[in-house]
């Protein structure tokens, strides 16, 4: 059963990105050499313990007694965030629904305060390494402004960027870009 969800989460994606017409080019988005950058041009390495894991839907759940996320409409109910917010094809603007997503996300960390929020800025395969490394950089500042503008202390945030080297999906294809257009939060 958890194949068919997944399956239908994927075609779901697919139909939304169709309708978005942009059209992917040879130097457009998420290229990487395994290096990752603080925005200050320092390589840091990954996060490692307390990583969150993908449930069967695609979410990440949190590492550590994550219960779940909730109605499944993306609706917060004191229960984990969801982690992961999707961004359009060479962009670095929120969404309508990247925006909920993180509204969401700002409450629950509001109200469990964790030591410690980093937000990953993440490509596809495509575009070269200096682009996508400032492209990640980009998208995860911006996710760090919105949550600052929901009340997180703007200090208390840390980005990263990892270019294409993360990726959430293998492939070559516009439903795998798709989903390494991203940003995730890491809370602990």
């Amino acid at each position: 059963m958890g194949h068919f969800k997944l399956l239908c989460v994927a075609v779901l994606s697919m139909g939304l990105l169709a309708g978005c017409g942009a059209k992917p080019g040879p130097n457009a988005d998420g290229s990487g050499d395994g290096s990752a950058t603080d925005g200050s041009g320092q390589g840091i390495g990954r996060t490692g313990a307390g990583e969150s894991s993908l449930g069967a839907d695609g979410r990440r759940r949190a590492g550590a007694g994550g219960s779940g996320y909730g109605d499944g409409g993306g609706s917060w109910s004191g229960q984990e965030p969801v982690h992961r917010v999707f961004f359009g094809f060479n962009a670095d603007s929120l969404s309508d629904e990247a925006a909920r997503i993180l509204t969401d996300n700002a409450r629950w960390i509001q109200q469990k305060k964790p030591q410690e929020i980093i937000v990953e800025g993440h490509c596809d395969e495509r575009g070269t390494r200096e682009f996508n490394l400032a492209l990640g950089q980009k998208r995860a500042e911006t996710v760090k402004q919105f949550l600052s503008t929901q009340g997180i202390d703007w200090s208390r945030i840390r980005t990263v960027s990892f270019g294409k080297e993360r990726p959430l999906v293998h492939g070559h294809d516009d439903f795998a870009w798709s989903q390494n257009r991203r940003a995730e939060l890491v809370v602990r």
